[in-house]
C-alpha cells in the first residue's frame, strides 16, 4: 500500500529477531526473504531432524556466542586499546560511596556484584564515561519516562513528523511498551512512554513497533 518494504515480527515471538534487524534499509529488504519467519523453533528442529541435519538438536546459543563464558569484561580488556580504570561509585546526590573496578564491568539496572556497603538495596542508575563514575541509587531512580534516539533508521515510513502512538522496545528480552513518538530533527526521535520504564540505557537500541510491523529505531542518547 505504501510502496515500502516492511519488516515484521516472527511468528515465534520468543525467537523473534526483529529488534536486531531494524537497521535494514529498503534496498536490503527488497532482496531479503526470511523463510523461517512463519515457523516455530520446534517446527524448525523437526524439519531439520526429518532431513537428518546433524545440528537438529544443538542447544540454543545464549547472549553473544563468540565471547567465551559470556565474559564481556575480559573480552573488552583483551581487545581494547585502552583498558578502563577503577573509578568512583557515587550516590544520586553525588556523594562517593565506593570504588568500581572499571566502568565496562557494570550495566544499567545491575544490583549484584557492586560490593558497596549500604543499608539499602542499590542499583546502577547511570554511568558517566567522561569522569569514570557510576551513579548508584534505589530502584525508583531507574524509572524514566522520556528520552531521545539518534542514528535513526525508518522502515515502514520515511518520517514521523506527526506524533504516533507505538510500542517501543529498549532491550531484546523486554516487552515493548506503549509510547508517543515524534521526530524532532532529521536524526532525532523523541519518545515518551505512557508509564515510566526501567533500564533505558544510552548506547542501546530502541525499536519502534506498530503492531507486528517494525517502524524503525535508533540508538538511545
Amino acid at each position: 500500500r505504501t510502496g515500502r518494504y516492511n519488516l515484521l515480527k516472527a511468528t515465534d515471538i520468543l525467537k523473534d529477531q526483529s529488534y536486531f534487524l531494524y537497521m535494514m534499509t529498503q534496498e536490503q529488504l527488497q532482496y531479503t526473504l526470511f523463510p523461517l519467519g512463519n515457523m516455530s523453533k520446534k517446527e524448525v528442529r523437526a524439519l531439520a531432524n526429518d532431513n537428518k541435519l546433524h545440528n537438529s538438536e544443538k542447544p540454543d546459543s545464549q547472549d553473544i556466542c563468540f565471547i567465551k563464558d559470556n565474559n564481556y569484561a575480559e573480552f573488552i580488556e583483551t581487545h581494547a586499546s585502552l583498558i578502563p580504570k577503577y573509578g568512583n561509585f557515587v550516590y544520586t546526590d553525588g556523594k562517593k560511596i565506593g570504588t568500581h573496578k572499571g566502568i565496562h564491568r557494570y550495566t544499567i539496572g545491575q544490583r549484584k556484584g557492586l560490593e558497596v556497603c549500604s543499608g539499602r538495596r542499590l542499583y546502577v542508575c547511570s554511568k558517566d564515561i567522561l569522569h569514570n563514575t557510576i551513579v548508584l541509587g534505589q530502584e525508583k531512580d531507574l524509572l524514566k519516562k522520556s528520552f531521545d534516539i539518534t542514528n535513526i533508521n525508518l522502515i515502514s515510513t520515511d518520517t514521523i513528523k506527526i506524533p504516533m502512538h507505538l510500542s517501543v522496545k529498549t532491550r531484546y528480552s523486554h516487552t515493548a511498551e506503549s509510547a508517543t513518538v515524534i521526530q524532532t530533527d532529521t536524526d532525532v526521535i523523541s519518545i515518551c512512554f505512557d508509564e515510566p520504564q526501567k533500564f533505558i540505557c544510552p548506547g542501546q537500541s530502541a525499536v519502534l513497533y506498530d503492531g507486528n510491523s517494525v517502524v524503525g529505531g535508533g540508538i538511545i542518547r
